[in-house]
């Protein structure tokens, strides 16, 4: 009897189910490319490279300044006392030092702009990417960075780039 009844509520379940067989949609989107190619990625480049190039002249001029201070330092060796040429040294050594301080602090300044300017190329994409979603139906858009194999037609990067483009012409770096 408690077989029979095992049977039927099997027989139950099996004839009453429903079989759903859901189809997710994915896509993969390089944004490495789309950092590196699209106008506003260009443009962020293009800024921290005029940024960059008037801190390495000011360092180059900074640079030569402590070089011939240096060398005049070097030619009053034999001719100042052991105190006075000490003095001047250890004037010069921390020349030097808030020199580096402040080549260091231009250089984390300028890596946490390109961050900061990554970030906001990041969030205008963002929007492009959900709206790309929805108008073509895609369940999931995944970074192609975390990809091992996947089929060229799931690639959707040069869609993107191409929509990024008209969208977001420049970011501004700050």
């Amino acid at each position: 009897m408690k077989l029979d009844l095992l049977y039927k509520v099997l027989l139950f379940f099996f004839l009453h189910s429903t079989y759903s067989y859901g189809e997710t949609t994915t896509a993969f989107v390089d944004v490495e490319i789309i950092m590196n190619k699209s106008t506003a990625g260009i443009s962020i480049t293009n800024q921290l490279s005029k940024i960059k190039n008037k801190e390495i002249e000011k360092f180059k001029k900074s640079e030569g300044e402590l070089k011939i201070k240096e060398e005049k330092i070097i030619s009053q060796k034999n001719v100042l006392s052991n105190e006075e040429f000490e003095k001047k040294i250890l004037f010069l050594r921390n020349e030097i030092k808030n020199y580096n301080v402040s080549r260091n602090k231009i250089v984390q300044d300028s890596n946490q702009k390109l961050f900061k300017a990554r970030a906001d190329l990041l969030n205008k994409l963002t929007p492009i990417l959900t709206n790309y979603s929805t108008d073509k139906s895609i369940d999931i858009i995944i970074p192609k960075k975390n990809i091992l194999i996947g089929r060229t037609e799931l690639d959707i990067t040069n869609e993107i780039l191409e929509i990024f483009n008209k969208k977001v012409k420049t970011i501004k770096i700050k």
